[in-house]
C-alpha cells in the first residue's frame, strides 16, 4: 500500500480517481481566496499557496485535511467557484492524458446550509452544491473530451448526511 502524502494538484500525481476540493489549482485558491477577503496564512503567491496547503513530507491524515480548513472557505456554498473547480478539474486531466476519471465529494461538506459550517457569503444546499459539480463538469467533458463520473461521499460520523445522500442513490437508480 502506498503511503498516503497528500492529495492536493499538482503535489499529488495519482490519476483515476480525484478528490474534488483537494484537486483544486492553487491559483484557483490563491484568486478566490483575493476575490473574498479571506487569509490563507499569509500566502500571497501561488508558490506561497502551494507552500501552506501542501504536505511535504509524509504524514498523517489528520495533517494532510489540516489544509482543508485554510482553502475550504473559499468554496463553500459558492455555486460558481464550485463549477469553475469541477469544470478546471476537467482541463487539468485531459492535460494529463487522462480519458476517464471519478471525482469524489461530499456535497454537504460543500453546502454551506448544513450545521457543521459557519461560512454563510451565499447559501446553497448540498443538492445545489451537486447540481453545481455537475454543470462544471459536464461543460468541461464538452470541451476537453474527457468522461467523468461522480462519487458521492458519505461521512462517518454524520449519519443525517449519510442517510439523505443514500435516498439520492435509490432515488436516481429509478431514472
Amino acid at each position: 500500500m502506498k503511503p498516503l502524502l497528500h492529495c492536493f494538484k499538482d503535489c499529488w500525481h495519482e490519476t483515476g480517481r480525484k478528490m474534488m476540493n483537494g484537486a483544486i489549482r492553487h491559483s484557483t485558491i490563491l484568486h478566490l481566496a483575493n476575490a473574498k477577503g479571506i487569509d490563507l496564512k499569509g500566502a500571497k503567491t501561488v508558490e506561497q499557496v502551494k507552500q501552506v496547503v501542501c504536505t511535504h513530507q509524509p504524514s498523517n491524515l489528520s495533517k494532510v485535511l489540516a489544509a482543508f480548513n485554510i482553502f475550504v472557505p473559499c468554496i463553500v456554498g459558492d455555486k460558481q467557484a464550485l463549477e469553475r473547480i469541477a469544470y478546471e478539474l476537467c482541463e487539468d486531466q485531459a492535460h494529463n492524458s487522462v480519458v476517464y476519471f471519478e471525482v469524489r465529494y461530499s456535497p454537504h461538506l460543500l453546502s454551506n446550509v448544513t450545521e457543521h459550517t459557519n461560512w454563510t457569503a451565499d447559501q446553497l444546499n448540498p443538492v445545489e452544491v451537486v447540481e453545481a459539480v455537475n454543470v462544471g463538469l459536464a461543460r468541461g467533458q464538452k470541451d476537453f473530451q474527457v468522461k467523468c463520473n461522480s462519487i458521492l461521499c458519505c461521512i462517518q460520523g454524520y449519519p443525517q448526511y449519510n442517510k439523505e445522500v443514500l435516498d439520492w442513490v435509490d432515488f436516481t437508480a429509478d431514472i
